[in-house]
């Protein structure tokens, strides 16, 4: 059965002006309803989705530069202070901090290394404590730290740091 287009022209001559008109319309409407339905729409939700991650990624990126600024506030101007007896700093430190009685032993294995055994440390003093050593050049060579109490922000471990100047072995 092969498709005779002579017939479908022969009733659209047929018709009168006012019927291929409604019937011109008729297809427009429908092939436009179609586009809507088919590509338009979707492609609209589509933006929308885009356009509130890209509104979420831009508050955060503002509220990273934010905080980032204060970061840099935060940070000490020169590079490293210079340390003259860095025993004596880290004791210092350790009792501005109120830390002195959770560190159960201190010792200095080899030249600019500091050995620390540590239990039941305030985490949040013990982060500030070492970022003052870090604004005094100290490093961390090893760290090994667990939570001490299950609900509680105490932890101990073992914390080995590197002075100023001195060579990571």
């Amino acid at each position: 059965m092969a498709f005779d287009k002579t017939e479908w022209i022969a009733r659209w001559q047929g018709l009168s002006q006012r019927e291929r008109l409604l019937g011109v319309s008729s297809l427009v409407l429908v092939l436009g309803a179609l586009f809507h339905a088919v590509l338009y729409a979707p492609l609209q939700d589509k933006n929308a989705k885009q356009q509130q991650q890209l509104q979420a990624q831009q508050a955060l990126f503002q509220h990273l530069q934010a905080v980032a600024t204060k970061a840099r506030a935060l940070q000490p101007v020169a590079a490293h202070e210079p340390v003259a007896e860095p025993s004596a700093l880290i004791d210092t430190t350790l009792a501005a901090r109120s830390l002195q009685t959770a560190v159960i032993r201190q010792v200095t294995t080899i030249e600019g290394q500091f050995d620390f055994m540590m239990e039941a440390v305030d985490f949040n003093a013990w982060v500030q404590w070492l970022a003052e050593l870090h604004g005094h050049g100290f490093a961390i060579k090893t760290l090994d730290i667990q939570r001490s109490e299950p609900n509680a922000a105490k932890i101990r471990g073992r914390l080995s740091l590197i002075q100023p100047g001195a060579v990571m072995q």
